[in-house]
Order: C-alpha cells, then structure tokens, then sequence
C-alpha cells in the first residue's frame, strides 16, 4: 500500500461483485493486466453494481499517449500525479483521488495493479473533495476566458516581457506574410521559440510570485500555455497586410488568433471548397454508410452536430480544441442516451473503430466552413508549451476527417465540358477533381465493420466492384465498346465500374458513361482518320 487509508478491498461490494458477479470481466482484467480501479466502499452507496459500471472500473493504457487510459466501453481516462480524470465518453468531468494501491497477479504471476479511488469515475456518491488539494492542482486552463482568469489571478507586478513581445508576434506576422503549403511545420518553432522565451523572461522578473511555474516543473505547462493564449489574445494586428501606420479602424484590426486563422484561410482555400463540395454529396448519408455500426442509427446526435456548426467561428485554437473535446463527449452521452431510453441494446460500446466515422457524420451533419485549414490550425499551432495527448487525440480526430472529406472530394462528379459546340477536346474536359491528391491514395479503399481501417468508405465505390475483370479478343464488340467498328485492330472495348455516381475509371476520376462513349469515339476517329456520323454528329478536332 501506498498510503494509510483503512479498508480491505477484499470485502469492498463494488470488488466483491467483480470476482462474483462477473468473473469473466476480472479474469480479463487479470490476463490482459488492466488497471482496475475499484472506488471505496463509502463512495459506492447507489452506485448500480451492473457490467455496464464494472468495465468503466476496468482501464487499459493507451498504445498511443503516455497517461492515457481507455476503459473496456470505450471511455477516456488521464491518470497523473495519483489522480484520475474523466475525459471522453464521461457525462460530467470527475479529478478522482487515488488513495492506494495494491498488486495482484494473474495466474501466469505476471502483476496487474489495483486501486482503490475516492469516489466512482461515473454515478455513485461524490464524497468531499480531499482539502490538501491546492488551488493550482483545481486550475483548469482548457478554454481562453480560463487561461485569462489564471494568469491574471497570479497578480503579477513586472508584465513588460508581455509588452515587448507583442512587437515580436507583428514583426513575426509582417516576416511570414504567407503560409506555404507543406512548411507550417518550419513556421511553427518560431513562433513557439517566442512563447518560451517570454514565459521565461516572466518567471524571472517576477522570481518571488512564479518560482513553482519554473521550465521543467510540474506546473510551467499551465502556466505557458496561458502566456501563449493571453498575449495572442491582446496583441492586436490589421486585417489585411499593409505597411506601418496602417489606420486602426476596429473594423481593420484583429487579434493573432484571428490573423493566423485568416492566413492559413488563404493557404488552403481550395481544399475547403473541395471538402464543401463533398459535404453536399454525403449530406444524405447515415452513420452507417460511414462505417459505424448500424446500431446507432437510432441515436441521435442533434447535440454533438450542433456544437461543430459554428465552430469555425471560435478564433483561438485552444477554444476550437475544447469544442472537439465536447463534441465527443456529446457523441458519447447521445449513445448512453439512446442506451437509456431503449433504442439500441445495452451491450452498445462505442470503440475507436466507430468514434471518428460518428465524428465525421456531425461533421458533414453541422457542415462548418474551413474545415482542412482549421485541421492545419490544431496540428501545427497547439503547441500551448507542450502538446498534452488529448489535445493531440482531438487535432489528429479532426485532420483525419479533414483529409477523408478531401479524398472523397476527389470522386465527386462534374460537368463535362466536352461537347460538340464548345470543341473542348477529352483531355481538357477533365477536371482537376479527378487527380491524385498530395499524401492521399490515388483511389480509395471501402472499410468494412471492425476491419483493418477505421475510416469510413468513399462515396460512390462499391467493393466488390473493385474486382478486376478482363474480355476475351473473340468477344463481340457492343455499342457499349465503340459506336462504329473499324478494322480489327482499332476496336477499343471499354469496361466501365459502374457507381451511383457514373463510373470509375482506372485513375479513379468518376465519368459518366455518355463521357465515355464519346471518348472512345474520338480515339477511334483518330485511329482510323475517319470520324464517326452514324450518331448525325461530328465530333470536332
């Protein structure tokens, strides 16, 4: 035991139950040496003893982020510092104290810990909260207002590294006037260089106040975080590029979060409008046709959707993070909700395998603006002193999102412009929405329920279309190959895959099958010189 705490887990309902009442759920725990927290007998009166509350009790640690826990119903728990918090998939935000730990072994005498914690990560009684937590241990700093009200609750006597380093972010704004493509990741330690700097700079002009908020310390991340977020805040800049002396109208001045939202806005405006073209072909679809388990049609998610309708309205990057941290949550409590009230089974779990596809169906579902150049904001300019993992899990959700709308946007069919009183020729019809995306597959792959990938399918591909399929030389030659036939060696049959969209061809462009046919006929005019008229039209060169 790790301290004095009195009370024999042996004889704890909430333990007693586990070993009984769901032995299987406790020989897993034991095998797979999962962290089983079981909450003091005190805390435990009310508490419904059922397997829905055994494997939230029951955490496995995370492959991905250091601290991060995942319970067997697919809920999220940071553990740090002998304290556990609730993140996603919780109703509410619980700091659950752990009083003690003991160590028991499995049947191959391999150890797995058990904890005994102040209150239940979910229901139960909330018992006092432990007095001989400090303030600072109670600080939440996960919005902009609460970054403010912490770092002017210190009262700090000397804020001039504040004041000159607002010339510095100006100066950083008037250096990189654009933001190319594929080189945030060079932009970013600037910045982020300057924060550090300023945040040290503050910690020793005011020694006597900050001394515990030191670089290395428990607390620097809290406290640089907030000197990012509150001097972006404050330091104000024009909306448009321009010289010095610019006029300081209010409708021409914003602050840095604005400034740096606005350039990666004319950074990747073309990838939003791709990505708002897909919303409108996948606005009809269901979070089945996502990937997500059919189930949860029956949920409704009116919540989670419209937290992210204005999220592209918020300005700092910290406040849109938060909102992501809501919006799963919010998925989750939908998914209970429907549990409750008897829509889906009770057994329903929500897993990583179906969170990004529900993720993405709000998306679609709210359709905010500037979704890829909001994706770019969260993975290169979040850093807020260190990048905590559920910050990370949150920009990584969303720029995955972002980048399977971009892919679908690449299937998304256009007009042609090849027609006979235009003359466009074939290979200027084709639009750009039919190539290859940077980083992306040039076509994408359907997912199956519970299958290697998490993301949802492409709209419009089907999979067992993507069987390749080959014609015998023998075979006759239809209307559906060349309109005309010329010599033997000028057939040119064409196989079409066949979507709700039109068809897919080899590249992954979709056409439709009248495009087709015209192309053909135009390859074979010009193999055989002789340009087709049964159709009474001429097909121009």
């Amino acid at each position: 035991m790790i301290s004095n705490e009195d009370e024999d887990l042996e004889v704890n309902p909430v333990m007693v139950t586990l070993k009984l009442k769901a032995p299987d759920l406790y020989r897993r725990a034991a095998d797979e040496q999962l962290l089983v927290c079981i909450p003091c007998a005190a805390s435990s009166q009310g508490l419904p003893l059922n397997r829905t509350t055994l494997e939230t009790h029951l955490l496995k640690p995370s492959p991905f982020f250091a601290g991060l826990y995942e319970s067997m119903n697919g809920k999220t728990v940071e553990v740090e510092e002998g304290m556990l918090e609730t993140r996603s998939g919780f109703l509410d935000n619980r700091r659950v104290r752990i009083l003690f730990e003991e160590l028991h072994y499995n049947e191959n005498f391999k150890p797995f810990r058990v904890v005994c914690i102040s209150q239940p990560l979910q229901g139960g009684v909330r018992p006092l909260e432990d007095r001989k937590r400090g303030k600072d241990a109670q600080a939440q700093v996960d919005t902009m207002e609460q970054c403010k009200t912490f770092l002017y609750a210190l009262h700090l006597v000397d804020i001039s590294p504040m004041t000159r380093a607002k010339t510095s972010i100006r100066e950083f704004f008037h250096t990189y006037r654009i933001f190319a493509k594929g080189y945030l990741g060079h932009v970013t330690p600037k910045l982020c260089s300057l924060f550090d700097q300023v945040a040290d700079e503050l910690i020793r002009s005011n020694r006597d106040r900050l001394e515990d908020y030191s670089r290395g310390g428990k607390k620097w991340s809290m406290f640089r975080r907030s000197v990012e977020v509150v001097l972006m805040e404050d330091t104000k800049l024009a909306r448009k590029d321009q010289e010095v002396g610019v006029s300081r109208d209010s409708e021409d001045v914003v602050n840095a979060h604005e400034k740096l939202y606005l350039r990666l806005r004319d950074a990747y405006k073309e990838e939003d409008a791709r990505i708002e073209r897909a919303i409108t072909l996948l606005k009809s679809d269901s979070v089945k046709d996502f990937g997500a388990d059919p189930v949860l049609e029956k949920c409704d998610f009116a919540g989670p959707v419209k937290l992210l309708r204005d999220f592209q309205k918020l300005p700092c990057a910290l406040d849109k993070a938060s909102t992501l941290k809501d919006v799963t949550n919010a998925i989750h409590a939908s998914v209970l909700e429907a549990i409750e009230k008897g829509r889906v089974p009770e057994q329903t779990k929500i897993g990583s395998d179906d969170l990004l596809p529900l993720f993405i169906f709000a998306l679609v579902q709210a359709s905010p603006r500037c979704i890829y150049s909001n994706a770019e904001l969260l993975q290169h300019f979040t850093s807020f002193g260190s990048m905590d993992s559920e910050i990370s899990f949150h920009a990584a959700n969303l720029r995955a999102a972002a980048d399977f709308l971009l892919q679908s946007a690449s299937h998304v069919k256009q007009p042609s412009r090849y027609t006979p009183s235009t003359g466009v020729p074939p290979e200027e019809a084709l639009t750009d929405e039919g190539l290859e995306l940077p980083g992306l597959p040039a076509t994408s792959k359907p997912s199956k329920r519970h299958s290697d990938s998490t993301l949802p399918r492409q709209r419009g591909i089907d999979q067992n279309e993507h069987e390749k399929s080959s014609r015998k030389p023998s075979d006759p030659v239809t209307s559906t190959d060349v309109r005309k036939a010329g010599p033997e060696e000028t057939k040119l049959p064409t196989r079409s895959l066949t979507t709700r969209q039109g068809s897919l061809n080899s590249f992954g462009a979709i056409k439709d099958e009248e495009e087709e046919m015209q192309l053909g006929e135009f390859l074979l005019a010009l193999k055989s010189e002789d340009l087709p008229t049964s159709s009474g039209r001429g097909v121009p060169f």
